[in-house]
């Protein structure tokens, strides 16, 4: 009893209170995807995204910032749940993947900032359709090198290894048998809910119907 008075006392005098929770830095691995916030939250987001997606990159650069900020006070949750619509979307979505939880939404975010380029480099390299087809059927470890091949040319390495994904880790990531099932059923969940393109948004297992970013803005941000 004393301690707890002692403690009123003490915060009646500085007008300090206690520092609540940033829910932003907290990720849980989900089924088909991650969860930022307060899993409990009562206001559920979900984004299917592409991260090769300029609409998605669009979003994630105008909308970002005040879905940080809704998350962060634990009253909204955030799931991303992939859904590739590029070649190159396994290579890059592989990586976040692998990228320690605490900093993903970091590399999702930064990766955004160059998908334009990601697509330039991989159309203007060699990687022809008729060399990806080649390569899948040389590869003796699923997709592994199909993924390498592909993220080589988009120009990824630099951006894995600042996420701490270089060398024998970047390959590993990249090669990861069950890295390339759990995309492959990330996909076909999303098609099964009815998503055939990015990024689509739920809010409380709601469809998002918008034309505009100030549309979406005021859905998925509604108070």
């Amino acid at each position: 009893m004393l301690r707890i008075a002692l403690a009123t006392s003490l915060l009646a005098l500085t007008g300090a209170a206690p520092a609540q929770q940033d829910w932003s830095r907290t990720l849980t691995a989900t089924t088909n995807g991650w969860l930022i916030g307060n899993p409990k939250a009562p206001r559920k987001l979900v984004e299917y995204l592409s991260l090769n997606c300029g609409h998605c990159a669009a979003v994630a650069h105008e909308l970002g910032p005040d879905l940080r900020a809704a998350v962060r006070t634990g009253r909204t949750s955030w799931e991303v749940r992939p859904m590739g619509l590029f070649p190159h979307d396994v290579p890059a979505t592989l990586l976040a993947r692998c990228v320690p939880a605490p900093r993903r939404l970091d590399f999702i975010e930064t990766y955004y900032r160059d998908v334009p380029g990601y697509t330039q480099r991989l159309q203007a390299s060699q990687l022809s359709a008729a060399g990806v087809g080649a390569l899948r059927e040389a590869s003796e470890k699923g997709s592994g090198p199909l993924a390498i091949a592909m993220a080589d040319a988009s120009g990824m390495k630099p951006i894995a290894a600042h996420f701490g994904l270089a060398g024998p880790a970047y390959a590993r990531c990249l090669s990861d048998p069950k890295g390339h099932a759990w995309f492959d059923g990330a996909i076909r969940a999303a098609r099964q809910a009815g998503v055939t393109g990015t990024p689509t948004f739920f809010v409380n297992g709601q469809r998002v119907t918008f034309s505009s970013m100030d549309e979406l803005r005021a859905a998925i941000l509604a108070r």
